[in-house]
């Protein structure tokens, strides 16, 4: 067997060895939240922040777990906008309208068409075969223009 070999499935891709399938920068940063969280917690309760930077830890973890490729804190904050440019759209003076108010969310989004797809600031494509000088024979062309000349035998190479 010259060169062949074989593949594990559990074998992560070399920036992301961890531990049980998770990768080693997830597992740094939920270590240090949960270790800046005790360390705030201790200054109130000593006996709580043990616990509660354990469970921190678990949190961030949670939270900074990728899913379709965004982690999962982006996802719900990105739900929560959501809900709340709803609000603003559909019941502005509910509560949650009235916080998204507050957050200044736009009531709705507009699409300009025109605006966004303005042809005056595209030059036009020279796709018209009138617009171009053509030349029956490769000779007669100058090559400061440009010019299309049609040849009855092309040289391909």
């Amino acid at each position: 067997m010259l060169g062949a070999t074989t593949f594990k499935s559990h074998v992560l891709r070399r920036d992301e060895k961890g531990m049980f399938g998770i990768p080693f920068k997830r597992l740094l940063f939920s270590g240090l939240g949960g270790g800046a969280v005790m360390t705030v917690i201790k200054i109130v309760s000593q006996e709580l922040s043990i616990p509660l930077g354990l469970i921190s830890v678990a949190v961030f973890l949670y939270l900074s777990h990728p899913r379709g490729g965004l982690p999962r804190w982006r996802l719900i904050v990105y739900g929560w906008r959501w809900r709340l440019m709803y609000a603003v759209a559909t019941a502005p003076h509910s509560l949650l309208g009235s916080i998204g108010d507050a957050l200044k969310f736009p009531p709705a989004v507009e699409v300009d068409g025109n605006r966004l797809f303005n042809s005056a600031d595209e030059e036009t494509p020279r796709t018209e075969l009138t617009d171009w000088v053509s030349y029956a024979h490769l000779d007669e062309t100058d090559n400061t223009s440009a010019a299309l000349a049609f040849s009855s035998s092309p040289d391909l190479g």
